[in-house]
């Protein structure tokens, strides 16, 4: 595993048993879960690596997302899986903007990072603008210090 760019990264881990497998901190439930080794050959940069590790595992742990599909594409009206996917995908990136705004600025997180993810909405961007950049400058301007 090539790791020569998580330098200062502190979200990701190498497995000490295994070369090969990494581990991920999810914020929201601060559990460290396994990495996918397909998602390390897409992405080459460890925080676009992470959101798509965190997605997934927000898909699969958070929603449980293999046992809800029948029932959600009967009742909910989706045509496909992956229509099912593509929406609780979006669902996430919007979830941990909301909920890890802090995290993900310590971390040095931007709305670049999300957009390098497949199919990302405007809707999305919309939310991680005013999450990491809006709420940011709106924070420092409400600080000014009366002389």
């Amino acid at each position: 595993m090539d790791t020569a760019g998580w330098k200062g990264v502190t979200y990701l881990r190498v497995d000490e048993d295994n070369d090969d497998a990494y581990g991920c901190l999810c914020p929201l439930c601060n559990r460290w879960f396994r990495g996918s080794e397909y998602l390390e050959t897409v992405f080459k940069e460890p925080r676009p690596l992470l959101l798509a590790n965190l997605i997934t595992h927000y898909r699969h742990e958070h929603l449980h997302y293999d046992r809800n599909y029948g029932f959600v594409v009967h009742y909910k009206g989706y045509a496909t899986r992956d229509e099912y996917r593509s929406d609780i995908n979006e669902r996430a990136k919007r979830q941990y903007a909301r909920k890890c705004t802090e995290w993900l600025k310590a971390n040095g997180f931007t709305v670049e990072d999300i957009q390098k993810l497949k199919g990302t909405t405007p809707k999305t961007v919309a939310v991680w603008n005013k999450k990491l950049i809006l709420e940011t400058t709106y924070k420092l301007k409400s600080k000014k210090v009366k002389a």
